[in-house]
């Protein structure tokens, strides 16, 4: 029965950002991933308004350092958060219908930050990292990551409601505009010094609702990630 089914719990607790209770914040995302995951009734576009919510609150919890600045190991509690977090993201790109219909700042703020999560986790996947259980490595979270990067241009671009596509369409044609010129700019860069920033959004709405809209690349970004800015040119825009 639905009624069993745990709903969205609000107010949104506070994250460790804000002072909060790591613990209490890594509760609340495992309880929204159970109802991504169980929920009968979760592709109901009313529950919409909920999932927005959730998803903006996830804004502050997909970000890790770079190698220079810190262990792998000493990020347990950056990576676990950043792990749910994704979760959630593709979760709910994939399940919850027209999701970012009159949201498409939200959605664009969302892909900004996993972009420039996957722009640290490329400079990871090269350092020596040792293995551990109950951790994800490097590699696993980029691989989380990018594909729900891909999950949410989907989404964006998988508008149901008619009054929408519109705004869905121009909405996506940023993104992959702002992809391509990153994509531009990385490849001209041979020669170029490190560390260098790139800014994943350049759009003021946006960059407003971001914990940050830079990334310092420590070294040349590899193949693997100019794929994941190349791919959403595979998009189908109507």
């Amino acid at each position: 029965m639905s009624s069993q089914i745990p709903s969205s719990s609000f107010p949104v607790p506070p994250t460790f950002q804000q002072d909060g209770d790591p613990a209490q914040f890594l509760d609340w995302m495992q309880g929204q991933k159970d109802v991504l995951l169980n929920d009968p009734e979760l592709a109901v576009i009313q529950k919409r308004p909920e999932w927005l919510e959730t998803l903006s609150s996830l804004l502050h919890t997909m970000s890790l350092p770079s190698p220079a600045e810190i262990p792998w190991t000493a990020m347990h509690e950056p990576n676990r958060f950043a792990e749910m977090s994704l979760s959630l993201v593709h979760g709910a790109a994939q399940r919850v219908p027209s999701l970012f219909a009159g949201d498409e700042v939200l959605a664009q703020a969302l892909f900004a930050t996993v972009t420039t999560l996957c722009a640290s986790l490329d400079q990871w996947i090269d350092a020596d990292v040792p293995e551990e259980k109950d951790y994800l490595s490097p590699v696993e979270l980029y691989m989380k990551a990018t594909n729900c990067a891909a999950s949410l241009i989907q989404a964006m671009g998988g508008e149901i409601l008619p009054k929408a596509i519109t705004k869905a369409d121009e909405t996506v044609k940023n993104v992959l505009n702002r992809c391509l010129a990153l994509v531009d700019g990385l490849l001209s860069s041979e020669g170029a010094e490190f560390p260098m920033v790139i800014e994943v959004s350049t759009l003021p709405e946006v960059i407003k609702r971001l914990p940050s809209s830079k990334v310092v690349l420590q070294m040349c970004l590899k193949g693997s990630y100019l794929r994941l800015l190349l791919s959403p040119r595979r998009t189908r825009l109507r």
